[in-house]
Order: structure tokens, then sequence, then C-alpha cells
């Protein structure tokens, strides 16, 4: 590069600042072509790109752009211009090129709807396949074929119903008519087609389908009366009443009443109907004879004259109308220039769209009108925020190019001024002197230049005397390499190669810093220096290679270690992973150094790995102490259950809760081992203490209640006043239910606990109550004589008992004896009756079994007289029962009053 290349300034399309480069883009003219086709594919800044590509005309770059730009807008622009281009091609060449770049159904629709020439609307039509893009195609199409075509190609009845109802190309209305087969919508269409002949279509098709349904006709009348019977064609608003030919000869009156009516109705015609009205009205009167005389030629200026101002009015609705719809294109047509991204090309339109509206003149809509301002209005308002930005660009390049000026004149100004920044000042300030870029004013440019100009003739003059420095350090480097070379020959006499390759690279560091020297003497230094460089090189290259040999060995042990270790960072065998771990780091210190450029890599591979392993054995670490915790807490309270219950005498249901605590204790987890043997021995010692309890249950409740009997006697005895006592004790007004208490708990008692000595016991306790507190037993059955009397008496009741039934046996007892007392039985429970032999056996067995129960409550003697008479209670009762044993023979219940 030439040294004046340095100070030549960038054009303005290149400056990074957008702004800057998109203003330099709308200066380009369009004869640039290369420059602006450059700009469109290459710029890195979507909006240069839009201005540079909406000066371009040529089809094929513009086709490239809307293939391959990577903005959407862009594409899109581009696209809309290969539309207008294919539109307005009258040769062909440009549309062929435009629609091979385009793909998006709308713009195809554009082309065929707008194209200049047939060929080219009918290219893009046979592009399409959307049913509502054809439909569209068929409203709007330039060409009639062209709609036509697009007609056939639609296949859904709601569209083809559309548009025989609205559309007013008449051929497109009767085509999309005539392919409808629902009865429904032709009737629909004969009554409300905007297009007349569709409606009409529409009738005769209904027509057609009604005679081919009905039976034929009667036969026909007279030509003559087909004609006056066949109503007239039906007229728009107001309606026109239909003419009747009269049968007989012509009626004068009659025809001029008829004529009088055809021009009254011509003259009320008006609306969108209006057209049709006036062709059936001159239908009517065509068919009309002539009629003679002044009246009859009145009346025929009459109705020229009625249908000349019908078509009058009808051409001024059909003017405002299209005045109107034009007025609404060129509002739209407004809307859309003023919203268009590039300002300059929305003004170009306005100029065009503003001139079409003022063709308009007066009488357009009051809303189109505020429409059309209102657009006006925008485009106004763009503008102005157009120049706001303008003016906001120039206040900002200001801000910089006074920010530069003031850096470059510290720059120039500094004492510590160097050749590369005083030669780097000098540049910036001729570029930026050239390409000022937009600024606010002339006087801010004139400022600016006049700062950038001395900053230039300040640096300059110092620039030429830190050249001459430079030139004056380069006969000074020459000693500072002299000294360099000796003292790399220096070197040769070494052995230590750490040092010689360390002060080897400080030699290298200074000969750099001191590089810049005259040619011819640096060129022989250097010579010399590098002879001397090159052999000691050799040397240090040698040893180099065997430490790398060495570290290359040590980096092949280390991998391998980080192997091992990455092969035992996910085990969850803790305590030996941890081992097998520390070892490694162990083996791992014991190997040398390894290259240095991969050291610190090799270093965090394995402290990765064994970090990965540590930091899962802690967490595994402290959610098993949480487990361990939780699961502590959970036997603590199970213990605490098993304590509370080891002491109960439910047993049954105990042991089934402590089975049920067994069961849970062994759905809990683990707790840390230095409380498991603890927390174990405490449950099993309430479970041991309660099951061995269980064991020896029988032996408990009896020493339970034995204890409790001996209480009761205790208490008894507590109403015994002691041999020593001057005091005479009151007996207690429940003595009496206290003894009996008593008494019937030692029949409660277990057999082994109805033993003679607690018998005993608690007779001697009954006789020292009686004599403790005479007369208040004495005639109760809980004095020994008592008991014995009550004893006798039962004896003698059962004994007269048994001696009043008569004995049965039955083994003698007959077939029909048997069924007597049978029946006998069977009446007594019936009727309630006890006189007969079976009744009194049964109650006879209710007293006896009555006397067994008093027995079972009576004070327990043990005397030769109560034994005796035991004996004899017994052999009564047993004696009772064999005389009737019951089927199947029982066993008398056991009345034992005292032990066995």
């Amino acid at each position: 590069m030439a040294l004046l290349d340095l100070f030549r300034s960038k054009p303005e399309w290149e400056h990074p600042d957008v702004t800057i480069r998109s203003n330099a883009v709308r200066r380009l003219g369009a004869d640039r072509v290369d420059l602006l086709t450059s700009i469109a594919r290459q710029d890195k800044d979507a909006s240069v790109r839009l201005i540079a590509l909406r000066k371009l005309s040529d089809a094929d770059v513009i086709a490239q752009v809307a293939r391959s730009d990577a903005d959407q807008e862009v594409r899109d622009e581009a696209a809309e211009m290969l539309v207008t281009a294919a539109k307005q091609d009258k040769e062909g060449a440009v549309a062929q090129v435009a629609m091979a770049a385009l793909t998006e159904p709308r713009h195809l629709a554009a082309v065929a709807k707008g194209a200049r020439l047939e060929a080219v609307g009918r290219a893009a039509l046979s592009l399409l396949t959307d049913a509502r893009v054809l439909a569209s195609i068929a409203r709007n199409a330039e060409f009639p074929s062209l709609r036509a075509e697009a007609v056939e190609r639609i296949d859904e009845a709601e569209l083809l119903a559309d548009l025989a109802l609205r559309c007013e190309h008449k051929e497109v209305a009767v085509a999309a008519a005539e392919r409808i087969t629902d009865r429904e919508t032709i009737l629909s269409i004969s009554e409300r087609a905007k297009c007349k002949a569709a409606s009409r279509r529409a009738a005769a098709i209904l027509a057609d389908l009604a005679a081919s349904e009905t039976p034929a006709p009667e036969p026909a009348v007279a030509e003559t009366e087909v004609a006056t019977a066949s109503p007239a064609p039906a007229l728009p608003i107001p309606p026109v009443e239909p003419p009747v030919t009269p049968p007989a000869a012509p009626d004068h009156t009659h025809d001029i009443a008829l004529r009088e009516s055809l021009c009254q109705t011509v003259e009320s015609l008006d609306g969108d109907r209006a057209m049709q009205g006036l062709e059936d009205a001159r239908g009517l009167w065509a068919q009309l004879s002539a009629l003679a005389g002044a009246e009859g030629e009145e009346l025929e200026r009459r109705f020229v004259r009625a249908c000349e101002a019908c078509r009058k009015r009808i051409e001024s609705r059909a003017a405002a109308a299209e005045r109107q719809a034009r007025a609404e294109a060129i509002c739209n047509g407004a809307a859309q220039a003023v919203e268009m991204a590039e300002l300059e090309e929305a003004r170009r339109q306005w100029a065009g769209i503003q001139r079409k509206f003022a063709e308009l003149g007066k009488g357009v809509d009051a809303a189109l009108q505020a429409r059309f301002d209102q657009a006006a209005a925008r485009l106004q308002a763009r503008e102005a925020e157009e120049q706001e930005r303008l003016a906001q660009a120039a206040r900002e390049n200001l801000a910089q190019r006074q920010d530069l000026a003031a850096r470059l004149d510290a720059l120039a100004s500094s004492e510590a001024l160097s050749l590369k920044d005083a030669d780097r000042c000098l540049r910036e300030a001729k570029a930026a002197a050239d390409n000022l870029g937009p600024l606010p004013s002339q006087q801010d440019r004139d400022a600016l230049l006049g700062r950038f100009d001395h900053i230039r003739k300040v640096v300059h003059p110092r620039l030429q005397q830190l050249r001459e420095d430079e030139n004056w350090k380069r006969w000074a480097n020459l000693g500072i390499q002299e000294d360099l070379c000796k003292r790399t020959e220096a070197l040769r006499e070494k052995e230590d190669l750490e040092q010689i390759a360390q002060e080897l690279r400080e030699i290298d560091r200074l000969w750099k810093e001191s590089s810049q020297v005259p040619k011819e003497e640096g060129d022989v230094l250097w010579a010399r220096f590098q002879s001397v460089r090159n052999e000691l090189r050799a040397r240090l290259d040698e040893h180099f290679a065997r430490k790398l040999a060495e570290q290359t060995r040590n980096m092949e042990l280390k991998v391998a270690l980080c192997e091992r270790a990455e092969a035992l960072a996910d085990s969850t065998d803790w305590i030996r992973t941890a081992d097998a771990l520390k070892q490694l780091q162990a083996e791992w210190k014991t190997i040398g150094p390894v290259p240095q450029k991969d050291a610190k890599v090799i270093w965090e591979r394995f402290r990765r790995a064994c970090d990965r392993f540590f930091e899962r054995r802690k967490v595994d670490r402290r959610q098993r102490s949480e487990t361990w915790a939780e699961n502590l807490k959970h036997k603590e309270k199970l213990c605490e259950q098993a304590e509370a219950l080891a002491d109960s005498s439910e047993w049954e249901k105990t042991a089934g809760e402590f089975k049920r605590l067994q069961a849970e204790w062994k759905t809990v987890g683990p707790v840390r081992k230095k409380h498991s043997d603890a927390i174990w021995a405490r449950f099993r010692q309430s479970c041991d203490r309660f099951f061995d309890r269980y064991k020896h249950r029988g032996d408990l409740e009896l020493a339970a209640r034995s204890e409790s009997f001996a209480k009761t006697c205790a208490e008894l005895e507590g109403l015994i006043p002691g041999p020593d006592s001057a005091q005479k004790l009151e007996p207690p007004a429940d003595l009496v239910e206290r003894v009996r208490g008593a008494v019937a708990h030692w029949h409660q008692l277990d057999r082994p606990l109805q033993t003679d000595d607690w018998a005993q016991r608690l007779t001697e306790l009954v006789a020292r109550l009686s004599r403790a507190h005479p007369g208040v037993l004495d005639g109760t059955d809980l004095t020994p004589e008592g008991a014995q009397r009550r004893m006798e008496k039962l004896c003698a009741r059962v004994e007269s008992i048994v001696s009043s039934v008569e004995p049965i046996s039955s083994s003698a007892e007959d077939g029909a004896a048997f069924a007597e007392r049978l029946r006998n039985a069977l009446a007594d429970n019936t009727l309630g009756v006890g006189g007969s032999r079976e009744g009194r056996w049964q109650a006879a067995r209710k007293d006896v079994e009555a006397a067994q129960m008093t027995w079972k409550r009576l004070m327990p003697l043990h005397t030769e007289a109560s034994n005796a008479l035991r004996e004899r209670f017994y052999k009564a009762c047993n004696r009772f029962f064999e005389l009737r044993p019951a089927a199947p023979p029982r066993r008398p219940p056991r009345h034992d009053t005292g032990t066995r």
C-alpha cells in the first residue's frame, strides 16, 4: 500500500455508521447500477440494502434479492417490485424472470389481475391452485378470458355461488351460475343476483329443471293467445304492470294507456337496476304496434325523451360510482404509499396520487375526503419525523466529530507522543476532514475543518522529528546488538541447559526491542547472532526433547490415573472407593511434571473425578444422616409405645399390638451405628418383658386374684377390733352386704385358689365378725350355723322333689306311651298348662336348678357335718337327673362349694 493510501478516506456508502451509509446511497444516481447492485447484495444492514434495491430496475438482480436476501422485509419489497415489473411488461421477458422468482400466491394473483399482456396473466394464473385466489382473479382480472378461465378452475360451490350473486362481470356471473347444481342456490341467484344476466340464466335453469320434472303440457293455444297470456318481464322499482294485449281488435284507448304507463315507468326509473328496467321498457315498447295520429307521435317523443333522461341518469350515477370507486382506490393507494418504508419513495408516489385525487374535482364523498386528508397528515408527520431524525443524526455526528477532534488534539499535544501515534493521528485527522458527514450547520462544518487542520499542522512537524529520532535510535541499537552477540557467545561455555534457555529467552527479548538498526550493519550482526543462537538451540532442542519424552510418559501415567479415577467417580461403595481414590492421589504426587500446556488440563481432569466422588459421598452422608435421624426418632417412638404396653394385662390385644410394633420396626431403616445396639436393646427389653409376662399370664392372673381376695379379707379384718381395744367398734351398716360380697368373691376365684386355707380363713373371719358384732349376722346364712341350716333345707327340698317325681324308665317305655307323653308335653308347651305329668317334671327341674344356684352362694364350710350335707345334696341332685335324663343325656352341673 502506498503512503498516500493511508490518508485516503473510504466513500460514505462504506462508512461504519448506518445513517451515513443510508444517506450516501440515497444520493446515488440510478445510473450507478453496479454499485447499487453490490450494495443491495452485500451491505450488512437491511435498511441500506432496501434503499439500494429501490433504485434498481434490473429484473435479474431484483429476483436474486427476492430469493436470497436474509431479511424478510427486503425480500417482500423485491417481490413487490417484481410484481410491478411483471404487470407493466409489454414484451414478456421481464415478466418471465419475475414469475420465476415469485412464489407466494398473493404476488402471482396480483400479476394475473393487472398484467398488461394476456399471456403474462395466463402464465401467472397457471401457477395458482387456491380456490379463493382464483375467485379474486375472476372478479378483478383485466382480461375476460382470464376471468373465465379462473371460474372454470374453481370447484367450491360456495365460491361459485358468491361469484354468481355478487360479481358484476356478466360472463363470470353467468359461467358461475351455470356450474351450480343446487336448486336452492340457483333460486337465490335468480332472485338476488347483482348481474341480471346471471339472474335470467338462473331462472332459465330453474325452468329447464321444472320442465324436466313435470308431465307434458296440454295442447297449446293459438300463438296470439300465448303471446297475450305470457307476462311481460318484470321491471325494477317502481314495478311495471305487464300490458295485456286484448284478444280482439286493437283498442285505441287501451294502447294510449299502455304507452303512457310505459312512459311514466321510464320517467321514474332510478337506482342500480335502472338500466335493466330501461332495456325491458324498450323491449315492450318495440313489441307495440305503431299508433297513428298526433297523440301517438307525442307519446313516441315523450318515450324517447324519458329514455334519454333515464340514460343520462344512469350514466351520471355510473360516473359518480366510478368517481367514488376511483376515489376509494386512490385513498387506498395513498394509505399504502404514506406507510412505505422508504420516505423518498413515499413522496414520489404521493405526488402522483395527489394529482389524481385533484382530477376527481368536487363531489367526492366526505368520508373519502377525510381518509385522503388523514393520509396527507400522516405523510407530513413522517416528513417531520424524518427531519427530526436527520437533525438528531447530524447532532450525534457533530458530537462524535467533536469528541474525535478533542481526542486527536490531546494526542497531538501529548509529551509522550510516539511515532506510531503521530502517524495514526495525522491519518485520522485527514480522514475526518475529508468526510465530516451530516452536520447541523455550515458554521459547525467550518469549525470542525479548522480544528482538524490545526491538528494536522501541529502533528506534522512532530512526526518529522520523531522519524529523525527513530533514525538515531537505529544507530544506538547497533551497540546493543553487539553486546547481545557477545552475551550469546558466552553461553557456549555453560553446562546448565535450563539457565542457558532462560538467558537466551531474555536475549531474544532484548534483541527484539533493539531490532531497528541500519540494514547493512544489522544484517552482519544478525548473521553472527543467528549462528551462535542456532548452535545453542540445537543443544537446547535435544535437552527439551528428552524432557518432553519424560513429560509425555508422565502424561500417560496421569491419564491412566484419571481414567481409573473417572471409573470410580460414580461408585456407591463409599469406604473402599474413598480409600482407592486416596491411594490414587498419593500415586499422583510421585509422578513428575507433564508438558506445560497440558498440566492444568490433566490436573483439572483428575481433580474433577475425585471431587465428583467426594461431593457425592458428602451428599450421601448428609442424606443418610438425615435418614438415620428420622429412623431413630421413629424407633424411639416405637420404644415408647412398647414401654407403655409392657405391663398391660390385656393379653391378646396387647400381644397383637406388640406384633404390629415388631412388624413396623422391621420396616424402619437403619440408624447410626453408635445408636443401633442401644435402641434395639431398649425395644427388645420391652417386648421381652411383656411376652415373659404373657407366657406366665395364668400364674399372674391367679396371683392377682389371690391378692385381690386377700385384700377383701384384709378389709373385713379391719372391721374386727383388736384384743387390746377398749372401745367397741360399731358395725358398719353394710356389714351383711360386705360379708356376702366376700363370699361371692371366694366363689368367683379360679378352682386352684379355692383352697382349704382360703376357705378356712374366710370361715374363721366370718365367725370372728359374728363374735365381734353379735346379732348382726344372726339369722343369715353367713354364719356357719346359718349356712348349715340352709344346706339342710336345700337337701330336704331336693329330696322332696325327687320323691314326688314319678320314675320313668326310658328303656321300658313303649312306643305308645312315649307318643302319649310327647303329645302331653306339646300340649303343655302350647297351652301353658302345668298340670300334666310333663309340666310337673319341668317345674321340678327348675326348682332343682334354683337350689343348685343357691348352694353355690353358701359359705364354704369344711366340717364333717357340712361335708355330709354336701354329699347328700349332690346325691339327691344326681338322683333327680337320673330319673329323667335329657336327650342327649347331660351331666348335671358341678356344685362344688369346697376344694377338690
